[in-house]
């Protein structure tokens, strides 16, 4: 997702009711123009709404080529009436006629919408984080426009299209970012763990064994919560979801052997190599550079 940003000059810096930032949710427009001045584009758009915007002004406009933004969204913008504009953001659809330019100014609003909401962590909710302009004139008034419901519409999406679009994309936007992590990145990591620990065999064999319970706790609980909260690293990571339970014999041999003789693709570790050790060890430095990010 691509965000240009070209301020309309002169705009007032009023904060919301709850604040400078403290919006609670995102007004979604369409501009009611097919072309008959500055045609239906965000750039035209702009260039209207920079010489009226003393009556009316939103944030964002969103046409096939771009996501433009003519506002600070930190600020209240004059887009749907004052209930309104004290608590939401605003984001315009340009308009047009034409199919396939619907549907990619289409993709770059959903995408705009999501970006709102997800900058604050607002989940998308219907009525309330996210609501059309129609919505605004029948439960707060102010206004009385009812888009983007009829342009919508003409084009084959409901509104309940539109929020089932846009919580698709907030998913995807606020999905955490899983690492890509290679067997032998993974076996290094928890060899220099170890390592660092004593140069002693057996101290060090006991620590191992001590991290490897420690990281396969870990392991458990990441993965209950990626299960709970719908996320799916299995797709990122292959042989994420194999390992059930760990030989730690053979891992303690593989972690030694990595340590004494960094030969990955010699015989020794082709002798003890097994799919459910490759994906645990994976498994440790998904986990490892999960709790590095949260950092």
């Amino acid at each position: 997702m691509n965000i240009k940003q070209n301020f309309i000059e002169g705009l007032p810096r009023y904060p919301y009711d709850f604040g400078v930032g403290g919006y609670i949710g995102v007004v979604a427009h369409c501009t009611g123009n097919y072309g008959d001045k500055f045609g239906d584009t965000a750039i035209n758009e702009r260039k209207f709404e920079a010489e009226t915007w003393g009556s009316a002004f939103v944030h964002f406009f969103c046409d096939d080529s771009c996501i433009l933004q003519v506002a600070n969204i930190n600020y209240k913008a004059y887009g749907a009436g004052k209930l309104a504009n004290g608590k939401y953001v605003h984001v315009e659809l340009c308009q047009t006629k034409d199919t396939d330019k619907f549907l990619k100014g289409y993709t770059n609003y959903v995408s705009c919408l999501a970006y709102i909401l997800a900058k604050k962590k607002l989940t998308v909710i219907d009525g309330r984080t996210l609501v059309s302009h129609q919505w605004v004139s029948q439960q707060l008034g102010g206004t009385d426009h009812a888009d983007p419901i009829s342009y919508l519409k003409s084009h084959g999406k409901t509104w309940a299209d539109l929020v089932k679009d846009v919580d698709i994309e907030y998913k995807k936007q606020t999905a955490p970012v899983v690492p890509t992590v290679t067997i032998d990145e993974a076996v290094d990591f928890i060899c220099g763990k170890i390592k660092s620990v004593s140069n002693d065999y057996w101290k060090r064999q006991a620590h191992a064994v001590q991290f490897l319970d420690v990281m396969v706790t870990k392991i458990v609980t990441q993965w209950k919560k990626d299960n709970a909260e719908g996320i799916t690293p299995v797709k990122k990571i292959p042989g994420f979801s194999v390992i059930t339970t760990v030989d730690t014999e053979r891992a303690l041999n593989y972690i030694d052997f990595k340590i004494h003789l960094s030969d990955p693709e010699g015989w020794y570790r082709k002798s003890i190599n097994v799919p459910h050790l490759d994906a645990f060890f994976v498994k440790l430095a998904y986990v490892w550079r999960m709790e590095e990010i949260k950092k």
